[in-house]
């Protein structure tokens, strides 16, 4: 695999999927990004099992492959490249040569065949709300999600959207928060309202790398995973499984 990249393209690349790396997870090849170098672009993934981030950034691709090397030394070492145009090349023994300028660097891979292949959300309902509102949404119930473990539903918050609104809702035993966005949705025959329950950590990685854009976020949602697309980028996570508490009995809305 061979393939020439701008160096600020790469380290955005970088720092976008390598929010969903573990300090310690479950298995080694989860330390990485898996790199996939095809057509006129570079796929980036990073994953801890449940949540995973991928973005694809332009590229010129010399030689098609694909490559797993470690995703916090890998960032660390674009950060520190000069700038302007990176050529990476990443043999058969897995190991990359990366050439920047004057720079060379040597980095140690691992086999790409060992990357667990990530499941994704194939039919759902879809739903489409501005990166803006979404990201304000988010950042505004966030603080009323509950860290701790004991009532795991509550580490999650709670996303409600009918044909005329979307809402969120967090709560932590103590604080209560609710956030609406009013816009019409489309939702399939027979459902007045879909619920979800996303877990805290996503949606703090996720409103992160929104933008503050009105371009639309689509949120794909299915009985146990959701998909978020935006730009060139898509995040995937398990959501949390249980009934959310009844909210309204607390404060009627």
């Amino acid at each position: 695999m061979q393939f020439t990249v701008n160096v600020q393209d790469l380290l955005d690349g970088l720092n976008t999927v390598t929010r969903a790396l573990e300090a310690r997870p479950a298995k080694q090849i989860l330390e990485g990004v898996l790199i996939e170098a095809e057509g006129d672009g570079v796929n980036l993934t990073c994953s801890d099992g449940s949540l995973t981030i991928e973005t694809n950034i332009p590229a010129d691709i010399r030689e098609e492959g694909r490559a797993v090397l470690p995703g916090k030394l890998f960032t660390e070492l674009a950060r520190k490249l000069p700038g302007g145009e990176v050529t990476i090349k990443v043999g058969d023994n897995h190991a990359a040569s990366i050439r920047c300028m004057s720079s060379k660097s040597n980095l140690a891979g691992m086999n790409p065949v060992e990357y667990p292949e990530m499941a994704g959300v194939e039919q759902g309902v879809t739903v489409k709300i501005p990166q803006k509102e979404l990201r304000e949404m988010i950042s505004r119930v966030v603080f009323a999600i509950a860290t701790d473990e004991s009532r795991q539903i509550l580490t999650g918050c709670l996303l409600e959207v009918t044909a005329s609104e979307a809402r969120m809702v967090a709560l932590d035993g103590f604080r209560l928060a609710i956030q609406k966005v009013f816009q019409p949705f489309e939702l399939p025959a027979g459902t007045e309202t879909l619920k979800a329950v996303i877990p805290g950590r996503v949606l703090n990685e996720l409103s992160k790398i929104l933008a503050e854009e009105d371009e639309f976020c689509t949120l794909l949602i299915d009985k146990t995973r959701m998909q978020a697309s935006f730009g060139n980028t898509r995040l995937s996570t398990v959501l949390l499984a249980g009934e959310y508490i009844d909210y309204r009995k607390i404060l009627p809305l």
